[in-house]
């Protein structure tokens, strides 16, 4: 039955995508006639049905003729790409090879797919991001594009299109279950919905644009009332804000992190490598400040800057639950403020912002915090999704989510497992 139902799909889904599938059916499907065979026995039984299936078939990800030369370039010609994506308007810091290499040192499995001309010009790329390179947990891997393609001509659609097309090919090869893709072509969504791709329509794609290109206090008179109230808040319980500077603090950080983010429900949380390579990496080069909040000598928030070309981007930001009411996120944003503008940067980019100020929006008191800084609301992303297994797809949000995503962060995922 498991050879019939599968027998149909194998020429439009990747290898070990489909083979990771079938797996999982072959396990259900077991368990359901409840057969107690081991984990181990149902693995080898799925992987032999699997082949028997293949056998004799030709598998491809369904790439038609192009004539542009679409390559996956190796690591150690990543700085003519770094090259590339500084001179192009939309070039941005997590399409650095700063960026990718601090990702890689974490564990992740990282490529970088490039689109040449006849004459060997780069036209455009991306970064592609797994966050599992091996092992039973790449199983639900998804496919990362954040922050691209970067394209030499922001209007060609033609490049674009072959690059996420030859994603999905390479999100097949790979075996991941789902691709989502954040751009800043927030104008080419029918290219984007033509290949496949789907809107994410809760996702929050909007930013709040801070000006830093003016004096301080004129910066100051631009806050909202109840942001200047919980910065002078802060400042009357001797909450103070500097930049991580020492390995030390950057452990201190990090633990404020970890503690953040095992309670929040559906965040796959970044193990401590990652800090680690960004802090390595990106801080020489102007391209992030990993900021604190301290009461007593005792970190208690930290927020994550990145960027690059005069603007700052909201990364990440979390605090201690019990210190949360004295409001040292607030300060921290405010300090990053004022030091950056000092420092020659123009642009604070506030992302990660619901578009409305719905009261019943769930991230309605996430819109009130960034909106008190005096941004400018703007659409500057959009959020995509492709679904390369719907099954995987279901048991990641139905079962791994709610159930197996909380114990595997108690135990694992902060070692870098």
């Amino acid at each position: 039955m498991l050879k019939r139902k599968y027998d149909d799909t194998l020429h439009t889904k990747g290898y070990a995508s489909q083979r990771k599938e079938i797996i999982l059916m072959a396990i259900v499907y077991n368990i359901k006639r409840k057969i107690a065979f081991c984990f181990i026995v149902q693995w080898r039984i799925a992987t032999k049905l699997f082949h028997s299936i293949c056998k004799g078939k030709h598998l491809n990800c369904g790439q038609s003729r192009i004539h542009m030369e679409l390559t996956l370039l190796e690591e150690d010609k990543w700085g003519e790409w770094d090259k590339f994506n500084h001179e192009c308007a939309t070039g941005n810091v997590f399409q650095t090879q700063e960026f990718a290499c601090s990702l890689k040192h974490a564990g992740m499995d990282v490529n970088l797919l490039i689109a040449r001309d006849d004459k060997g010009g780069i036209k455009g790329g991306t970064f592609l991001y797994l966050p599992f390179s091996s092992g039973l947990k790449s199983i639900f891997n998804c496919m990362f594009v954040t922050s691209g393609p970067v394209l030499r001509n922001i209007e060609d659609t033609k490049t674009m299109t072959l690059l996420l097309k030859k994603t999905i090919c390479i999100a097949k090869e790979k075996g991941a279950f789902k691709i989502e893709l954040r751009t800043p072509f927030i104008n080419h969504g029918n290219t984007i919905r033509k290949i496949g791709f789907n809107t994410l329509h809760d996702a929050v794609s909007c930013s709040f644009i801070v000006n830093l290109d003016r004096p301080e206090d004129e910066l100051w008179r631009g806050l909202e009332k109840r942001t200047i109230r919980a910065i002078k808040k802060a400042r009357r319980e001797g909450i103070t804000v500097k930049e991580a500077d020492s390995e030390k603090e950057l452990g201190e950080l990090y633990s404020v992190y970890e503690t953040w983010s095992k309670k929040m429900r559906g965040v796959f949380p970044l193990p401590k490598k990652a800090f680690e390579g960004l802090w390595k990496n990106l801080v020489p080069k102007g391209y992030a400040k990993f900021m604190v909040a301290k009461l007593n000598e005792k970190i208690i928030a930290e927020t994550v800057f990145l960027g690059m070309k005069g603007s700052l981007g909201y990364f990440n930001n979390a605090n201690l639950d019990e210190f949360s009411g004295l409001r040292p996120n607030h300060i921290i944003v405010w300090e990053t403020m004022r030091t950056c503008s000092k420092n020659g940067y123009k642009i604070l980019d506030l992302y990660g912002t619901p578009c409305t100020e719905d009261e019943n929006h769930p991230q309605h008191g996430l819109y009130l915090f960034k909106r008190g800084f005096g941004g400018e609301l703007k659409r500057n992303m959009q959020y995509y999704g492709f679904c390369l297994s719907p099954i995987r797809n279901k048991l990641y949000l139905k079962l791994i989510t709610p159930f197996v995503l909380p114990f595997y962060k108690k135990l694992f995922a902060y070692k870098g497992l």
